[in-house]
């Protein structure tokens, strides 16, 4: 289970966005996933 509740982008988006807030999200959220893989490493080890 994602932290984020889910584990990837919606397929519609919940709000119109242009192309510019649209990469905007997509890169927080590749940035919470990472953090989110960061955090499942270390506290698996």
């Amino acid at each position: 289970q994602s932290i984020l509740g889910y584990g990837g982008l919606p397929r519609t988006p919940l709000l119109p966005t242009t192309s510019e807030q649209q990469q905007n999200i997509v890169e927080a959220v590749e940035s919470a996933l990472e953090i989110e893989r960061q955090l499942a490493s270390k506290s698996s080890s």
